[in-house]
């Protein structure tokens, strides 16, 4: 229930926030992306089309048959390959046989805040689908969602506008294990991560959920 009403508190955020003509800061993101691909040691700059909008995401496959795949989503202003979480992520993820796709997402200018993210929010959404069918079009449809910070809120957004978030949540049980929960046969996992260091990661060789599925 309480994760219900944070979903309709967001989509309300975005109502009354919207503006028409409100978008995210596109020479930033840009400088970003170029930030990336001047130190980038691991993986692959590619562009995406999310709609007509050109974007950038790091992928990176590992050496062997992928277990699937993980579509890393970054915190508020940051970049795809941030060096204090997104960036040994997706690294450590690939090592332990993950397809990774890390999504530059809608950023702002550095001193922005978070109510100043939210109209901007849904401009992440059809990178979302973007990266799914780049990924998918790949042949691999085991696919996780893996969001940080304001990257988590685009993922509630998206989850939301698809009403299917509860047939495809990664949960953990009473006893710290994780269990896989779903209603149907669709190979699609979600979870969102507030601590993203690598290491408990890795060991669990899923993404590990440290709050609750929406």
């Amino acid at each position: 229930m309480r994760n219900f009403f944070g979903s309709c508190l967001l989509s309300a955020l975005i109502g009354l926030f919207a503006a028409p003509g409100y978008a995210s800061d596109r020479e930033r993101e840009a400088r970003l992306v170029a930030e990336i691909e001047a130190n980038i040691f691991d993986g692959e700059v590619i562009r995406l089309d999310a709609e007509g909008v050109e974007f950038a995401g790091v992928e990176m496959a590992p050496t062997d048959e992928p277990r699937g795949a993980v579509i890393l989503m970054h915190g508020r202003g940051f970049h795809a390959d941030w060096p204090e979480n997104i960036g040994p992520l997706r690294v450590a993820l690939s090592e332990a046989g993950w397809h990774t796709l890390s999504l530059q997402l809608p950023v702002l200018e550095k001193t922005a805040k978070y109510f100043d993210y939210v109209p901007i929010l849904p401009e992440a959404l059809p990178r979302i689908d973007a990266a799914i069918s780049h990924l998918k079009g790949q042949g691999i449809d085991r696919i996780v969602l893996l969001s940080h910070s304001c990257g988590a809120h685009m993922a509630m957004l998206w989850l939301e506008k698809k009403q299917r978030q509860r047939d495809r949540c990664l949960h953990r049980d009473w006893h710290g294990r994780h269990r896989l929960q779903a209603a149907d046969a669709t190979p699609f996992l979600v979870c969102f991560a507030d601590d993203t260091r690598a290491g408990p990661i890795r060991r669990a060789g899923l993404p590990c959920c440290t709050s609750s599925c929406p």
